[in-house]
């Protein structure tokens, strides 16, 4: 004859639960290092003398393109200590 404990079917549920929460933890914690440096506004950057070799208009698209671009956080925009002007 088997006793069965009390809340034991609670306990187990938990301990399920709380494998499911560590392993989203985990899934979220990987894709935040996959994008932590990635960079986004500026995918292509010139190689070493290769501004040498573009045609001008290429090369001052490819400057306007730094100006203007929305840099992310992760790649320096914004000013941290700056607050916003009206």
């Amino acid at each position: 004859m088997s006793r069965r404990l009390p809340g034991l079917g609670d306990v187990a549920i938990g301990i399920v639960g709380l494998l499911g929460v560590a392993a989203s933890v985990d899934i979220l914690a990987q894709q935040s290092r996959e994008s932590i440096g990635r960079e986004i506004a500026v995918p292509h950057h010139l190689a070493d003398g290769e501004e040498l070799t573009l045609p001008l208009r290429d090369l001052l698209a490819h400057g306007e393109h730094l100006f203007t671009a929305v840099w992310t956080s992760q790649e320096g925009g914004g000013r941290p200590d700056a607050s916003p002007q009206s």
